[in-house]
Parts: structure tokens; sequence; C-alpha cells
């Protein structure tokens, strides 16, 4: 149980990178998504996924892709 949150992790990031996101060099639980109108962002923390956005659409699209 000890390695339960790397393993979400490791879950968690194949399927950011390849919607896009790319991992932040100054924090490895944090993913940012770019493009030229909007920013996603997602924080892996244990468990817990904390999305924020520009707007509400593009953060469902993100949950809805996860």
């Amino acid at each position: 149980m000890k390695q339960a949150p790397r393993a979400w992790y490791n879950k968690l990031t194949e399927p950011l990178e390849q919607i896009g996101f790319q991992m932040s060099t100054s924090d490895y639980s944090l993913y940012v998504h770019k493009d030229k109108h909007n920013i996603i962002f997602v924080i892996i923390y244990v468990d817990i996924l904390i999305i924020g956005g520009d707007t509400i659409e593009h953060i469902e699209e993100v949950k809805n892709m996860l």
C-alpha cells in the first residue's frame, strides 16, 4: 500500500502526456497544457487530481479524456 501513490501517479502520467500535457520542471506533480487561447493545469496529489483552467468547457473536456 505504500506504493499506491506512486502507482496512481504512473497510471496518470502516460494519458496526460498523450493528450498534450507537459510535466513542469519545477514540480513533478504539475502538468500544464497551453495553446494560443487556453491554459489548463493538472496537479496530482497522492490520490487526488486538481484540474484548473481558463474555461469550464476545457476542464470538462480534460476530465472526459481521462
